[in-house]
């Protein structure tokens, strides 16, 4: 009866131990290691979109809608090959926003 004591204590300290583990490792994943990219990045004069927890730029980038009009004209603009600005607006929004530099 004591040794079956024993080893149950053994392993519910194992499975706390690789849970607290598993918790510092996500902090460690989604909380630290961003703001520590973030702040170099800063350092070095780059300054970009704030981003949320867990979404990232996923909301700025869904919000960011295509306005056709403004790629579009009325028939008279020159044949181009740059696209970029049609398939990523919102990276055009941010390099006005923020500069050349993003």
């Amino acid at each position: 009866m004591e040794l079956q004591l024993v080893l149950v204590k053994m392993v519910l300290t194992g499975l706390l131990l690789g849970f607290i583990t598993l918790i510092i490792r996500l902090f460690d994943a989604l909380i630290l290691k961003p703001r520590q990219i973030r702040s170099k990045l800063q350092k070095q004069g780059i300054q970009g979109p704030p981003s949320a927890f867990l979404l990232g730029n996923l909301m700025d980038i869904k919000n960011t809608r295509f306005n056709g009009s403004k790629f579009w004209g009325d028939g008279d603009q020159q044949i181009t090959h740059n696209c970029y600005p049609m398939v990523f607006p919102n990276f055009e929004k941010w390099r006005e926003q923020y500069g050349i530099k993003y």
